[in-house]
């Protein structure tokens, strides 16, 4: 990272402008058509019948989402990365906030539909990439962060873990003796499975929500996790957030090699979200840059 003491972006605009752009052009625009005609036609109808178009019509407005999606892409794209400077930091911050497929899912990137125009646009804007990012000062980010994990994310996994619990053990206050062998049993596999889930989640959140030790440990001299150690940052390398798994199973790891070590941090549940996390790493690695070349201000 090429470290200098400026405080403030002073090309066009910041990384933060792009991102909110991009949520109203392209998600906002791509939720109001997926969702609005269902909602529109229930409420102008006020029938039962209409709810039975409701899959049809979510078909149809998740087909013009992803129309409009693959035409204003590439036009934000353009714009955004063409006014910021920092554009390594963009292209994080735009994954963070689905605007942009990350590596795992680069595929989609196929759908997006470019002209012309805008591909030799975009070759030109790509040589920005063969710079690296210009450390910018944020007076919000304190010298140290502590996270620990989030107390209220636990109670509610606590809550959903007893939910399941107890829709496991339902079946056994119904057992229907009547039934075969074979029903019975099936109905007890699946009831003891619930139950252990359940019983599981509870048991890891309550642990959790008990630990009151920081979990992840940030300041200008270097990162700890917990079970990993201090490293300082000039032990560590290829720093990234990732996402693991898919959809609605999807979780954040924090991940980075500290000197022949790799680590893998998971991120759900703690104080801070992976965005704010991003934003607070990159502060605390070009502030000790700097101090790295006056050790006075260390």
């Amino acid at each position: 990272m090429i470290v200098h003491p400026v405080h403030y972006e002073t090309e066009n605009i910041t990384v933060e402008q792009a991102i909110a752009k991009g949520r109203r052009t392209i998600l906002l625009p791509c939720l109001l058509m997926l969702f609005g005609p269902a909602m529109a036609i229930y409420l102008i109808t006020r029938h039962a019948y209409a709810m039975m178009l409701a899959p049809m019509i979510l078909l149809l407005g998740a087909a013009l989402a992803a129309i409009y999606r693959a035409y204003a892409v590439p036009r934000w794209k353009i714009w955004a990365f063409s006014k910021v400077r920092n554009v390594h930091e963009l292209k994080r911050r735009a994954e963070f906030a689905w605007l942009m497929p990350n590596e795992e899912n680069a595929g989609i990137r196929k759908f997006e539909r470019w002209t012309g125009e805008q591909k030799q646009a975009w070759l030109g804007i790509e040589k920005k990439f063969d710079a690296q990012d210009i450390f910018v000062e944020r007076p919000e980010v304190p010298a140290e962060t502590r996270v620990y994990f989030a107390w209220y994310k636990k109670l509610w996994v606590m809550l959903l873990a007893l939910i399941t619990l107890g829709f496991g053990a339902l079946p056994y206050f119904f057992l229907d003796h009547d039934r075969s062998l074979a029903s019975l049993v099936w109905q007890c596999v699946v009831g003891i499975f619930f139950v252990s889930l359940g019983g599981w989640l509870f048991y890891e959140s309550l642990k959790q929500l008990i630990n009151r030790k920081a979990q992840l440990v940030m300041n200008s001299y270097g990162l700890e996790t917990a079970g990993s150690g201090f490293c300082s940052w000039s032990q560590i390398r290829d720093l990234r957030i990732v996402p693991s798994g898919n959809g609605r199973y999807r979780t954040f790891h924090l991940r980075y090699w500290a000197d022949n070590v790799y680590i893998d941090f998971e991120l759900d549940g703690m104080t801070i979200g992976r965005r704010k996390l991003d934003r607070y790493l990159r502060t605390y690695q070009g502030r000790h840059s700097i101090a790295y070349k006056n050790p006075k201000q260390l």
